[in-house]
């Protein structure tokens, strides 16, 4: 992947120079500075200079694109938030994103690419696992609570290193709690995961007992969870917490309350993965220049391995 990635990449970036770039300074100097273009931008959307925003949206639009360099991709994707903050339609366009999104099998895909790419969610996937398998191997009963489960991916590995202690294995107890989907059936995507994994652990002769709860994590108590006396208790919570408000957005801070529900219950593990950046800051710009940061790092990660062409890669 890496050398169809360098082949077609550096053909493709020769025909867009001498397309578009060759002898136009102005342009050169605009495509070399569309990180900072994003941040006046999002500076202008913040202090709600619409007149100053628009005339930066178009500048962005003018040099961004879906296939073209990291840089021109990044800004193609970031404008449209942009744009979507400033005319108040960011609410419909992420849910017109949900409904696009596909089969769970599309996702699939997509997150194992991903994965092939970016070694950090794996790490911190075998760290978990790991853990977990060490207290698994004294135990009789296991109750997993899991704080941001969505589909489930860090468990079918875990169930397969499980299922070589035989019959030493412990009976698993999984509660997958989500946020509330929009709609009629707020546990939906809560339900399908617990299916998923039930079948995935009957492959292995795993014992799995689930339930998902579909709520606001604040709202959630010490009864809802079922928490036997006889169980070892691990509560897994990665990379989901950022999305719980801190002091900084509400000051009752709904994410203390999690921390002291988590604190009460007195897990035997506590696993907790977290993004080192203030993602939850009440400032607009500062949450997307952490944004512009991160995603940065994906698309150059994407442009070293993956070819311009390539459909799973958009």
């Amino acid at each position: 992947m890496k050398q169809d990635a360098t082949n077609k990449s550096g053909e493709h970036q020769v025909d867009l120079w001498s397309k578009k770039v060759k002898g136009k300074k102005e342009f050169v100097q605009e495509l070399g500075d569309l990180n900072s273009l994003l941040i006046y931008c999002s500076e202008a959307v913040s202090a709600n200079d619409y007149n100053r925003a628009c005339e930066l949206i178009k500048q962005l639009r003018k040099h961004s694109s879906p296939k073209g360099d990291p840089n021109q991709r990044l800004a193609h994707y970031l404008v449209n938030a942009l744009e979507a903050r400033l005319c108040g339609t960011g609410s419909e366009v992420y849910h017109e994103l949900l409904s696009r999104q596909g089969t769970v099998t599309d996702f699939l895909k997509a997150y194992r690419v991903c994965h092939a790419i970016c070694p950090f969610l794996r790490a911190s996937y075998y760290f978990a696992n790991q853990t977990i398998l060490k207290v698994s191997k004294h135990a009789t009963k296991i109750h997993i609570i899991d704080f941001g489960i969505h589909m489930g991916f860090l468990w079918p590995s875990f169930f397969e290193n499980l299922s070589r202690l035989g019959s030493r294995s412990p009976k698993i107890r999984i509660t997958g709690i989500e946020f509330p989907d929009k709609g009629f059936r707020p546990g939906k995507l809560v339900e399908e995961t617990g299916r998923r994994l039930s079948e995935y652990a009957q492959r292995f002769n795993i014992y799995l007992k689930y339930q998902g709860i579909a709520s606001n994590w604040e709202n959630i108590r010490i009864e809802d969870l079922k928490i036997e006396k006889d169980e070892t208790l691990i509560v897994n919570c990665l990379y989901r917490l950022e999305s719980v408000a801190d002091e900084t957005i509400d000051m009752s801070c709904p994410r203390d309350k999690v921390l002291r529900m988590i604190k009460e219950i007195k897990p035997c593990v506590f696993i907790h993965g977290i993004f080192n950046g203030p993602n939850s800051m009440s400032s607009y710009a500062t949450r997307f220049k952490e944004v512009l940061s991160w995603f940065s790092l994906f698309f150059d990660m994407f442009e070293s391995t993956m070819p311009w062409e390539s459909e799973m890669r958009l």
